[in-house]
């Protein structure tokens, strides 16, 4: 799990807010870009966290799921509680909820089991908030709010007789913030729940509280965002959503609303500006977390939104342009030295900030694709004039990377778009990478691709098959016969990520049946049967074109059965023409086919 920890510079007595967390995360400034849109539950979900690879929710009807991300099952605790689920948290492995049932209950994630039930409060429980690995608060509409030790199983501090139901709650390492009902923030101290300060912050209920270094941030039914300062000024408010906000998140240098009117909204820590506003969900948006890479948001229509961080800058939002600096007669060349500095330092702290700039296109040559050594060529593409100029690189570059197989796999069947960007540490010291799903990989354009390289030297290899004679001339049928036009040959191409012998394993599972495929039509001409060794020429005429794309045969052809004069007289008598089936067979580690026609029951092979 997540949890946003508070680190305080303890600078004076009541410095309440404090330094940023301790969690580094892989893009900082970015937009949202949806990955996916999972159905997970039938009722509204009310709450959801992350916790190593799964996220689990709580659901309307007082379900438990957990969603394992990467190996894409769901785990549920069927009737966890007896009404609606509030709110989830982790404390040293164990998974902690509770409920408008009025209980809290400890489970065994691994174990898939029920550990304790707490009975503390006489009314909906309406959260539950992290302190350490053993130290827990909860909060409820009987107007308390309880700190428990897991450990020891019981209360230890109780804040009771609130003038208003407390509806959210954070914390610094000192201090507690809770929104009520009514509107207010009240503060306490941690060690002692000691009631600190309380200030009127909105007309309605508060639904939630985030703390930055800065500044802490208010939200709920009234739908404004506010911004209060360390002494509880408030600095901005916001007419952030029209509906009702449920929750707020910060993460890196964002702040993320989420509301009634199905909107998810990411705001600028710095200037406080909304920078992005998405809709991925059909219904109100109830929560949301974060695990560093991406961001998740869970609904009243049942789903869970993957959102992947993408950078937020691009060619067109970034200002390359320096301050021109003329030298004042009024001003020594030590003083004018010193100006020129600091422009400098001004304009390279202004590019570093940009972060991930976005400058291009980039290709991934996929039939280049090392199984060895999990590398693959590249090509990059800079669109950008700006960055071209400024920095007089070439307009095409040319490297190897090394990408895991799975990611490499992922790219390739979503034949996505992806673009190149650059990163600045210094203004001479920049670095190139791809962004993927929130994956970070660098790309070295000092490793060039030598010349002779760069004429592909693996390519996408089709399946080969060959016609093949049989021993017999005839057997009874026992295969299925079926329409060719049915048969999916989307995929008979060697992908790169595979050996040929994986590939051709691959084709056999998915030809070598006991079925054989209508493919055209055989129209026989009696004129032609030989008495002497009871052969019947036909013409062949191969109707669906995809089978022959992938076997060496004529449209059209000519053939010949040898079928005794009895049978051939009735085939003539009853229908000329016949169906033309094809069938696939396994012969020396190969793949193989047979044409068949098939009459009363028999197979005749066609030679």
């Amino acid at each position: 799990m997540h949890e946003l920890i508070i680190k305080r510079k303890n600078k004076y007595k009541k410095n309440f807010l404090s330094s940023s967390g301790n969690y580094e995360n892989l893009i900082k400034v970015f937009t949202l870009s949806l990955e996916e849109n999972i159905l997970l539950s039938k009722k509204d979900i009310l709450c959801c966290l992350n916790y190593k690879d799964n996220i689990i929710i709580g659901t309307e009807d007082g379900t438990i799921k957990i969603y394992n991300i990467n190996l894409n099952n769901l785990y549920t605790f069927e009737s966890a509680h007896n009404s609606s689920i509030y709110s989830l948290i982790i404390l040293d492995g164990k998974l902690l909820s509770c409920s408008s049932d009025r209980t809290i209950k400890v489970w065994d994630i691994e174990n898939k089991k029920l550990l304790l039930t707490f009975l503390g409060h006489e009314n909906h429980v309406y959260g539950l908030h992290k302190i350490t690995e053993n130290i827990f608060i909860s909060y409820s509409l009987d107007r308390t709010i309880k700190m428990w030790d897991l450990n020891l199983k019981k209360i230890i501090k109780v804040i009771k007789n609130l003038e208003s139901s407390p509806m959210c709650l954070d914390n610094t390492k000192e201090f507690i913030f809770v929104g009520l009902g009514n509107g207010n923030i009240n503060i306490y101290e941690l060690k002692t729940f000691k009631l600190i300060n309380q200030f009127q912050a909105h007309n309605e209920t508060i639904n939630s509280i985030a703390i930055s270094d800065k500044y802490i941030f208010s939200a709920g039914r009234d739908r404004y965002i506010k911004i209060w300062d360390d002494e509880f000024n408030l600095s901005k408010e916001i007419l952030a959503h029209k509906s009702v906000i449920w929750k707020l998140l910060i993460d890196s240098s964002r702040l993320i609303s989420v509301s009634d009117d199905k909107q998810i909204k990411l705001w600028d820590l710095n200037n406080f500006d909304n920078v992005d506003t998405l809709q991925v969900h059909s219904d109100w948006v109830s929560d949301l977390c974060s695990d560093g890479k991406n961001i998740y948001t869970v609904s009243g229509d049942g789903t869970l939104s993957i959102l992947n961080k993408i950078p937020y800058y691009d060619c067109s939002k970034i200002n390359l342009e320096k301050e021109k600096i003329e030298k004042s007669p009024f001003e020594t060349l030590e003083e004018y030295q010193n100006k020129v500095n600091s422009i400098e330092k001004e304009f390279e702290n202004r590019i570093i900030n940009y972060e991930y700039i976005n400058i291009g296109n980039i290709e991934l040559i996929f039939d280049s694709y090392n199984l060895q050594d999990n590398s693959i060529q590249v090509k990059a593409y800079i669109t950008c004039d700006k960055f071209l100029k400024y920095f007089q690189i070439k307009k095409e570059l040319l490297t190897i990377i090394k990408i895991d197989l799975e990611l490499a796999k992922e790219i390739y069947k979503l034949k996505t778009q992806l673009h190149l960007y650059v990163r600045f540490f210094k203004i001479t010291d920049y670095k190139f990478y791809l962004i993927f799903k929130s994956n970070l990989i660098e790309l070295d354009f000092k490793n060039q691709v030598l010349e002779e390289e760069k004429l592909l030297g693996i390519k996408t290899a089709r399946l080969q098959i060959k016609p093949l004679k049989p021993d017999e001339k005839s057997l009874k049928l026992n295969i299925a016969l079926k329409d060719g036009n049915l048969l999916n040959l989307g995929d008979t191409f060697k992908t790169p990520f595979e050996t040929y012998e994986e590939f051709i394993l691959r084709m056999k599972e998915k030809f070598i049946k006991k079925e054989a495929y209508i493919i055209g039509k055989a129209d026989f001409s009696a004129i032609n049967y030989s008495i002497e060794n009871n052969s019947f020429s036909f013409i062949g005429n191969i109707t669906v074109e995809k089978i022959l794309n992938i076997i060496d045969f004529q449209k059209t052809f000519h053939g010949q059965i040898f079928i005794e004069k009895n049978k051939a007289k009735s085939l003539f008598e009853n229908n000329k023409i016949q169906n033309l089936y094809i069938q696939f067979i396994e012969n020396s580690k190969n793949i193989y086919f047979y044409l068949l026609i098939h009459f009363s029951n028999e197979i005749f092979y066609v030679f």
